[in-house]
């Protein structure tokens, strides 16, 4: 769908993994990548939002049990977090990568970083 200039569109839309994934706009590709009309989209695992009083592991099995967001991981290519093994006891409370279960994916810094090049070939192709 076009969106005029200075207009807005607001998508919705069930991500099925968290992670960080690439965005560009549709209409003259070429051109608008190399001018830089790309980015990140940060999809953020409901892990994030345990609390420090859960253990992931429970808030995991809990989240696979709901029919909205149950995840089978071997008959769905986009389900990506089946329960781990182990339970390690982990607690909710932080930031993770993904929906681990274990507390594995922890982290406590975030950068972005976009790397992004000019090709003067690709650019007046179009």
């Amino acid at each position: 769908m076009a969106i005029n200039i200075g207009g807005s569109f607001t998508y919705y839309y069930l991500a099925p993994d968290a992670g960080t994934y690439f965005w560009h706009c549709h209409i003259t590709p070429p051109e608008h990548l190399q001018m830089g009309m790309v980015g990140q989209l940060y999809v953020r695992p409901r892990q994030n939002r345990v609390p420090s009083t859960t253990t992931l592991y429970a808030a995991l099995q809990a989240q696979q049990r709901d029919l909205r967001t149950a995840c089978n991981s071997a008959a769905d290519i986009l389900c990506s977090n089946p329960l781990p093994a182990v339970n390690t006891n982990a607690t909710g409370g932080g930031k993770y990568v993904y929906n681990d279960g274990d507390g594995s994916t922890a982290y406590d810094v975030e950068y972005a970083m976009q790397i992004h090049g000019f090709d003067p070939n690709f650019h007046f192709v179009a």
